[in-house]
C-alpha cells in the first residue's frame, strides 16, 4: 500500500502539460480563473464535477498555480454546518489578496459530503458567501447525479458548471505506458490494455492497478 501511494504521488501532475484527459473542461476552468483578472465575473464560483479519478482537484491546483493564485483548500465534508462555513470563510471571501499581495482562490473539495439533509445550512452558507466573494470559489464534487441536483440547486445557479468525464481508454493506456517506461518495467501491452479497460475511466485507479501487476 505504501508503494502504491508513493507511485501515485510521484506521478501527480506538476503542470498543465502533465494533466491527462478532459482538455475541454481544463480549458474552461482556466478561462474561468483568468476571467477574474479584470473584475469578478457574473458567476463568482465554478462547480467542477465528474467521476472519481478524472483529475478534478489536481486540475484546480495546477491551474491555480499557473495563474498565480494563492489557493486556500478546504475539505467541505469536514465543515458541513453554516456556522463552520461562516467562521472559516466569512472574512476570507472579502479579502482578495494575501499579505504577500497574491490574489486568493478558495477550493471547497468533496462537496458531496455536504449533500445530506442535515447539512443544508452549510450549502446555504456557501451560496450566500458566493454572492459577496471577492475571490474565485471553486466547488468540487465527485459527481452530480439526479439525487444531488436538487440539493445543489442554489449553488449550481450561481456557478459556472464544468464537467469532467471519464478519462479515455487511449489516454489511460498512454499514461500507464509512460510510467512503466520511466520505471524501466517490462509490461506486456495486453496487460496494460486490461488495466486501462478495468479502470472505467478512473486514471488514479489504473495507476494503482498497474502496481498490483
Amino acid at each position: 500500500m505504501t508503494k502504491s501511494l508513493s507511485w501515485t504521488s510521484q506521478y501527480t501532475p506538476k503542470n498543465r502539460q502533465d494533466l491527462t484527459g478532459n482538455r475541454e473542461a481544463i480549458n474552461k476552468l482556466d478561462k474561468y480563473m483568468k476571467s477574474w483578472k479584470k473584475k469578478p465575473p457574473k458567476k463568482r464560483a465554478a462547480f467542477v464535477h465528474g467521476p472519481t479519478g478524472t483529475g478534478k482537484t489536481i486540475a484546480v491546483q495546477v491551474l491555480a498555480k499557473d495563474n498565480n493564485y494563492d489557493l486556500l483548500e478546504i475539505n467541505a465534508s469536514d465543515k458541513r454546518t453554516k456556522k463552520k462555513m461562516d467562521e472559516i470563510l466569512g472574512k476570507t471571501v472579502t479579502q482578495n489578496v494575501t499579505i504577500f499581495g497574491r490574489p486568493r482562490m478558495i477550493l471547497l473539495d468533496e462537496m458531496e459530503g455536504v449533500s445530506g439533509q442535515k447539512d443544508r445550512g452549510g450549502i446555504t452558507a456557501i451560496a450566500n458567501l458566493i454572492k459577496i466573494t471577492r475571490n474565485p470559489i471553486i466547488l468540487v464534487a465527485t459527481t452530480i447525479g439526479e439525487n444531488m441536483e436538487q440539493k445543489f440547486r442554489s449553488l449550481r445557479n450561481k456557478a459556472t458548471l464544468i464537467e469532467f468525464s471519464p478519462v479515455s481508454f487511449g489516454e489511460i493506456f498512454s499514461k500507464l505506458r509512460e510510467i512503466t517506461t520511466d520505471k524501466k518495467i517490462a509490461v506486456y501491452g495486453d496487460i496494460l490494455d486490461t488495466i486501462a479497460m478495468r479502470s472505467n475511466g478512473d486514471l488514479r485507479s489504473a495507476i494503482n492497478l498497474s502496481l498490483i501487476h
